[in-house]
């Protein structure tokens, strides 16, 4: 799972499901911590521990699940 990290504040956020997560959070810490500038050593961390953010991470989490119960509830039929 990948997280952010900046080189500057030396902080790690936490991990996010998807790339584009990470990659927000970067931009949203860039704007309020930086003016919007890159700082040095910034970069996207993988295999972060776990922990999804409200929002894009959410809704892929539950479309998975709606697919899944889906296809429980197809097999009952096709069996």
């Amino acid at each position: 799972m990948p997280s952010y990290y900046c080189g500057k504040c030396g902080t790690t956020s936490r991990a996010y499901l998807t790339a584009a997560g990470a990659h927000q959070h970067g931009a949203d810490h860039r704007t309020r911590a930086h003016g919007g500038d890159h700082p040095d050593g910034e970069c996207l961390v993988a295999n972060a521990p776990f922990m999804p953010r409200a929002g894009e991470d959410w809704r892929l989490i539950l479309a998975m699940v709606a697919l899944l119960a889906l296809a429980g509830f197809c097999s009952r039929f096709i069996s």
